[in-house]
């Protein structure tokens, strides 16, 4: 709505474009801010806050939701235990592939650096989730 409202305010006639083809261009522009601001980490401590105030501690709805400081870090340390136990269930190879993975490298990037072909990368992540699908199915 931000989008149309300026596309409204700012379109002028005297210009080559219409104004459906401007009002497109300001939603999408408004859409892409909205997104980057959200994923800046700038703010994350405002929105991420723990009331230690007495009178609020009963009625946060964090709190409701589990989201106190004792189940955050029992949520933490279950997190490292979970992968520990699942890294340990891997191979080396696996733990390789996983690793790249998680940095956020694709399956040629991975091939490339580790000298395997992008298939057997595709079968290694193949069954790195079905052993970490195992592991939670048994917890």
């Amino acid at each position: 709505m931000i989008g149309l409202f300026k596309a409204v305010r700012d379109y002028r006639k005297d210009r080559e474009a219409s104004f459906h083809t401007f009002a497109h261009l300001c939603v999408d522009r408004q859409i892409y801010r909205a997104i980057q601001s959200y994923s800046r980490q700038k703010h994350q401590p405002l929105n991420s806050y723990v009331s230690l105030s007495a009178d609020t501690w009963e009625t946060e709805p964090y709190q409701e939701a589990g989201q106190n400081p004792e189940s955050i870090i029992i949520d933490q340390e279950n997190a490292v235990h979970m992968e520990k136990n699942i890294r340990q269930q891997l191979s080396k190879f696996e733990n390789q592939v996983l690793e790249m993975y998680l940095d956020g490298d694709n399956y040629l990037e991975i091939a490339e650096q580790l000298g395997k072909s992008p298939k057997s990368i595709d079968n290694a992540l193949q069954r790195i989730r079905n052993k970490v699908r195992e592991y939670l199915e048994s917890k």
